[in-house]
């Protein structure tokens, strides 16, 4: 029924709308970025900035309230401040952060934040989990040698690595990908990542001429996904910039037939000034989203090189 109204809008305003990205739904749904492990993220983050006796129901309840001190918010607004993020979500964050109240209720559930509106919803977005995020992502990249139990897939060794694509563009967000030199296991992937355990052994490491092939398959999916990005990037400011056309043109439109209809002097000045201010807005704007369609890019970093060796008779 969405689809439909939006495509019924498109027509309306002659406009043509970027498909879906249903790739980073998928995502987004993925284990790695549930409220649990989101939970157990920020709890991490908190504690290593100071944090103390955090709430036994951060994750697990609907709403939870944080208490942290000025000591340790001051060091959040450093961090928050590095990462130089825009946006009323993240000014709202900074605002709290700059206050003088300790307590923050926050929610990693859809439904509350829908019922709740004054309380924080932390998303994988929400500068908070992007501070921790950013906190704990490795200096260095990981290497994994691990076992799993299952009959999802075939019993066998299985060279693998993650790595992190961060997509800019209009709106910057970031995926996992998942890279396998077996193209029927790569799908399980993460799945199997979820309760794979780590080997007791120095057997099966990755080897040199392996890792190599691995960044060979990850180059040509980054170079297939950069270019479906920057073609959405395209696609999606076009129609933008035809929205804003629209709207600043209503806009003009209004404010000449105003300052036409007026003789008194002064409120002349005021529709002219307003309207030398629609342009310049309207010329930002249109600006903005031309330098987001240049600087349209999909950085990648990889996280994690190793082995997952399957064995049968486990979980189905």
């Amino acid at each position: 029924e969405q689809t439909r109204l939006e495509e019924h809008q498109a027509k309306l305003f002659g406009l043509a709308l970027p498909k879906r990205d249903e790739e980073m739904v998928r995502q987004a749904a993925s284990f790695w970025l549930r409220p649990a492990m989101l939970a157990n993220l920020i709890a991490r983050y908190l504690e290593s900035r100071g944090a103390a006796s955090l709430p036994k129901s951060l994750g697990s309840k609907a709403v939870t309230t944080l208490q942290l001190g000025q000591e340790v918010r001051d060091k959040l607004l450093a961090d928050f401040k590095a990462l130089k993020l825009t946006g009323t979500v993240a000014q709202a964050w900074e605002r709290w952060l700059k206050g003088n109240d300790p307590r923050l209720a926050i929610t990693f559930d859809q439904a509350t934040a829908d019922e709740q509106r004054l309380i924080a919803f932390i998303t994988p977005m929400h500068p908070l989990a992007r501070q921790a995020a950013e906190a704990e992502e490795p200096a260095a990249v990981l290497t994994c040698n691990l076992t799993a139990q299952t009959n999802a897939v075939p019993p066998g060794r299985y060279p693998f690595a993650i790595y992190k694509w961060r997509r800019i563009g209009l709106k910057d967000d970031f995926t996992f990908q998942p890279v396998c030199l077996h193209p029927h296991i790569a799908k399980y992937l993460l799945e199997l990542l979820e309760f794979a355990t780590p080997r007791d052994c120095d057997v099966d490491l990755l080897a040199a001429d392996e890792e190599a092939r691995l960044e060979q398959v990850h180059y040509r999916l980054w170079l297939d996904a950069r270019a479906a990005h920057m073609e959405q990037v395209q696609s999606a400011a076009v129609t933008r910039v035809a929205s804003l056309s629209t709207t600043h043109a209503a806009r003009l439109a209004l404010l000449e037939e105003q300052r036409i209809t007026i003789t008194e002097s002064r409120i002349v000045r005021m529709r002219e000034a307003q309207i030398t201010a629609a342009h310049r807005d309207y010329e930002q704007r249109a600006t903005d989203l031309r330098r987001a369609c240049q600087q349209s890019d999909v950085i990648a970093a990889s996280i994690a090189m190793g082995m997952i060796t399957v064995t049968g008779d486990g979980v189905q």
